[in-house]
């Protein structure tokens, strides 16, 4: 699932509770034509441009949007010519009256990246070649990554002998405003080390590694945070120490209104995929030590005891549960969201025969189990303000979890949590409202049967403060979902 983090004065607004309580009925459920993404390779809900609602689709060799009115009434689609049928895609960044396309091509020997800006209507705007690398260079694969404010972007690359490359891309201007290679003397184990790397909206550049993650080695555990600020081509380290504990799950994510880097995770002393605990950290930016240690926060049995109720006697982890959103509050505070998900593969009873002949083997299939949300809100002083658990059960098969989950829709006065309460057909969607004291309300939103609708809630956009997407995929038709409140 894709990661959400916003900066919200969520705790520091006194909105009473009944206030909240009633506008709860106050939405309003828009559906659009549907789109065939039979031949798609993926998509990406641009949202709001110009006043139309915009839909990109990356069929392989081909790129089309496809475009809406305000009622989601199916407007036209147009194809996107680019100079090569064959090229690597990096990325879309929207605009209020335009959208960017980053992608590279090879030519002869040399391999240029593009930035193409595009309208509504498919017009191409403007066309600004970034760079041009010859081929053998080893860093060429570039990901992309766009800041909060979507004014930057990062375009990265790493090989094993050349280190990491950082190009910075100011939209406005449409050009590259920073370039820095870093050598990297240790090879780096992307399975178990590297854990992000993220551009903010001052742009500093963020790369956060973890090591020695593991039983044998847990006491010298520690995260790796390097910063580099493009105003002075400065790269700064810090290491974060959590010595005698294990990460099972743990990610950063910067605030900058207090311009401070939070770790956050599960913990437990021993390999499992159960917690003892949350942990967490905060650096701020610059640096003012090189080193820091994490603070741990036990679990509490009345907190467990909420989790499980009289399913467990003995209560003493918090099972299977991943971190999924961190929302920063004004006052330097922070809740972290975590979420029950587990999956189980099924062998079958019977072997089965590839097309070519011979025998393959037991086939599996997966069970996805999706279950309960718990939310823990911490001071700024490092304190727990509160926790609460949200209960779910999302049970799917062999679909990738991808209808199973929450859309987090938060705004400066209230926060809403969006899902299915079953992965099926003709299906009822539920939302938690959360008041700033973390008092929840559960209430049903909307009904799903006869509307032809499977709903990814996990791949949901805000379109403003009332309203957000939601993408409906069902037998290879693509349907945006409007919900206004």
């Amino acid at each position: 699932m894709k990661k959400l983090l916003r900066q919200i004065g969520f705790l520091g607004v006194s909105l009473a509770l009944s206030c909240i309580w009633i506008s709860i009925h106050a939405q309003s459920v828009t559906i659009s034509d549907p789109v065939n993404i039979r031949s798609d390779y993926s998509y990406d809900l641009l949202g709001d441009i110009n006043s139309n609602i915009v839909l990109f689709r990356d069929s392989g060799k081909r790129k089309y949007i496809n475009v809406f009115d305000e009622k989601l009434s199916h407007k036209y689609e147009r194809e996107i010519f680019l100079e090569k049928n064959k090229v690597l895609f990096h990325g879309t960044v929207p605009f209020d009256t335009c959208f960017h396309m980053m992608y590279s091509y090879s030519e002869k020997d040399s391999v240029h990246t593009i930035l193409r800006k595009v309208d509504d209507t498919g017009a191409t705007l403007d066309t600004v070649r970034l760079l041009t690398t010859e081929k053998k260079n080893k860093l060429l694969k570039f990901d992309l990554i766009t800041n909060k404010t979507r004014s930057h972007s990062l375009l990265y690359a790493y090989h094993s002998s050349e280190g990491f490359k950082f190009i910075i891309i100011d939209h406005t201007k449409q050009e590259i405003v920073y370039t820095r290679i870093v050598p990297w003397e240790d090879k780096i184990r992307f399975d178990d080390e590297f854990l992000s790397i993220d551009l903010s909206e001052d742009l500093y550049i963020f790369l956060l590694l973890q090591h020695n993650n593991k039983k044998g080695k847990m006491d010298s555990h520690f995260f790796d945070l390097n910063v580099i600020d493009p105003k002075t081509d400065r790269i700064s380290k810090q290491q974060i120490l959590a010595q005698n504990s294990i990460s099972i799950d743990a990610q950063g994510n910067y605030d900058p209104v207090n311009k401070q880097y939070v770790i956050t995770g599960l913990y437990n002393e021993k390999s499992s995929q159960h917690s003892k605990g949350l942990f967490y950290s905060k650096s701020r930016i610059p640096f003012d030590v090189d080193a820091t240690s994490v603070e741990y926060i036990p679990h509490s049995a009345s907190f467990l005891k909420e989790v499980y109720g009289r399913k467990k006697k003995k209560l003493e982890n918090l099972e299977h549960h991943v971190i999924q959103d961190v929302l920063f509050n004004q006052d330097g505070g922070f809740v972290v969201f975590t979420e029950y998900q587990k999956t189980f593969t099924r062998k079958s009873s019977y072997l089965s025969y590839s097309q070519l002949g011979g025998r393959r083997g037991l086939s599996g299939w997966m069970d996805h189990h999706l279950e309960e949300i718990a939310m823990l809100a911490i001071s700024p002083s490092g304190e727990p303000r509160w926790k609460n658990v949200l209960h779910k059960n999302q049970f799917s098969q062999d679909d990738g979890a991808a209808f199973s989950s929450f859309y987090l829709f938060s705004t400066p006065s209230i926060l809403r949590i969006v899902f299915n309460e079953e992965i099926k057909n003709n299906n009822l969607v539920s939302e938690y409202l959360i008041a700033t004291n973390g008092k929840t309300k559960r209430s049903s939103l909307l009904n799903t049967e006869y509307q032809n609708l499977k709903l990814r809630f996990s791949a949901a956009i805000q379109l403003n403060n009332t309203a957000f997407l939601v993408p409906s995929e069902k037998s290879n038709q693509l349907k945006l979902v409007k919900i206004s409140y």
